[in-house]
């Protein structure tokens, strides 16, 4: 049968539409079709069997699927295709699936919709172009939202609640101690509260402890050499001792109290906390925050201790111990704390 069958105007006798198309082939008795060979323009579920599609089909108007029985192996969607990978496939047509590994989607015209639940956003590696307050884009591995100048990531973001800082943080990741509140601002915990407002009464805060239960050495007279201690912090809550250069740099501004000891078994015993060392101990060159001496005659066995206060930037200020002993080395047997440190409100 004959394949140049188009559309009539909905309404107009048969006698006129053969008229105005004169030697056009047509089909009768098929639900949708006039009896007198003409298409009555209804978008219903009737297709001619034709082997190929006729000129113009669908008719304009009329939505490019369908749900018959004998729907012709030429009809859009019937053969639409179906695509693996993490990317959406380019120009999908209507009925396209594609599996991403996850979730099988499916092309509708205009947009992938989530098959198992009738909506999603599909991933996609590009950021959607003129993006609108609230938007969100799924990359494939990190769902993000557009806040009006940016995509800010909002699955990788999580709030923990225990005593000892969370390990891995992820930028705006938020941790409660008990005590403090605090958000990660990709290289350091940042204090939020409790403060000066609203709130729970701002106390003191013990933000830093170490101990030296094995033996560091350190030089024997003045100069003073760093003292590197052999342990890891006991209480650390800002995350601001570096175990490589022996500073405690806390990233959080504001006016820290700090004590400091050591112990003596010989004749000459020094320590000093310095403020942002050059690198070296200089005799009244240097910051001193808390200083401790003692020489004598004989051995002692004793401790020496010295506190101070000093503000702190919050960024690159650091302090670090300096120590010199008779005995060549300083060892506590983890008794008595080395350093600590006490964020003033």
């Amino acid at each position: 049968m004959a394949s140049n069958i188009t559309r009539m105007p909905r309404g107009v006798p048969a006698q006129a539409q053969q008229q105005a198309a004169p030697g056009q082939q047509w089909w009768g008795g098929m639900p949708g079709w006039g009896g007198g060979g003409w298409w009555n323009g209804d978008c219903d579920d009737a297709i001619p069997p034709f082997p190929c599609p006729p000129p113009g089909w669908p008719p304009a108007g009329c939505p490019p699927w369908f749900s018959g029985a004998n729907s012709p192996p030429w009809y859009p969607g019937a053969n639409a295709g179906v695509s693996f990978g993490s990317t959406a496939p380019l120009n999908p047509v209507r009925g396209h699936f594609w599996w991403d590994g996850t979730t099988l989607w499916m092309f509708d015209g205009a947009a992938w919709v989530d098959t198992s639940t009738g909506g999603g956003t599909p991933p996609s590696t590009t950021a959607p172009a003129n993006p609108q307050p609230g938007q969100q884009w799924f990359n494939g591995s990190t769902l993000f939202v557009w806040d009006g100048n940016a995509w800010v990531p909002v699955s990788q973001t999580k709030t923990s609640v225990q005593a000892t800082a969370p390990p891995a943080p992820n930028p705006g990741d938020m941790w409660w101690d008990g005590t403090q509140f605090r958000i990660w601002d990709g290289s350091a915990w940042r204090m939020v509260g409790p403060g000066a407002t609203v709130g729970p009464v701002p106390t003191v805060t013990h933000v830093f402890q170490i101990t030296n239960p094995t033996a560091s050495i350190v030089p024997t007279t003045a100069p003073l050499g760093i003292w590197a201690p052999t342990s890891t912090p006991t209480i650390d809550s800002l995350a601001a001792w570096n175990s490589t250069t022996h500073q405690y740099l806390p990233k959080t501004a504001g006016v820290y109290f700090f004590t400091t000891r050591t112990p003596t078994t010989g004749t000459y015993s020094s320590h000093t906390l310095l403020k942002n060392d050059g690198g070296s101990w200089v005799l009244n060159s240097n910051i001193y925050i808390t200083v401790a001496s003692v020489a004598s005659a004989t051995a002692q066995n004793q401790w020496l201790g010295s506190s101070g206060m000093v503000v702190m930037n919050g960024s690159t200020d650091f302090v670090r111990l300096w120590a010199a002993d008779s005995t060549g080395s300083l060892y506590a047997a983890g008794v008595l704390p080395f350093i600590d440190a006490y964020l003033l409100p």
